[in-house]
């Protein structure tokens, strides 16, 4: 028994572990202290902070960005709407203030 974790002395297998850290980490997404969480867990508060620490390090890394956003904006109008001014040269489209 001398080396391996205490987890698997006291007969905790990873898989439960996992499910506890899930839990641990969900329940600080949801926005309870890390007080709260040590408590209604029975752990020290320095564990559920290297638990929220691992998860969200570890559920970052699972869920990749996949959109980006557009690194520029190109908005194109055919005509002036009509509603918007009187022409002239130079006019700018009425519909790119509507915008901002």
């Amino acid at each position: 028994m001398k080396g391996e974790p205490r987890a698997t002395m006291i007969g905790i297998n990873d898989k439960d572990i996992i499910t506890r850290n899930n839990a641990i980490f969900d329940h600080w997404l949801a926005g309870e202290t890390t007080t709260e969480i040590a408590e209604k867990s029975h752990l020290d508060r320095s564990q559920i902070d290297n638990i929220i620490k691992h998860g969200t390090a570890s559920r970052l890394q699972g869920n990749p960005i996949t959109e980006t956003p557009p690194i520029y904006n190109v908005w194109n109008y055919g005509t002036c709407d009509p509603r918007f001014g009187q022409n002239y040269p130079g006019r700018i489209p009425g519909q790119a203030i509507v915008n901002l």
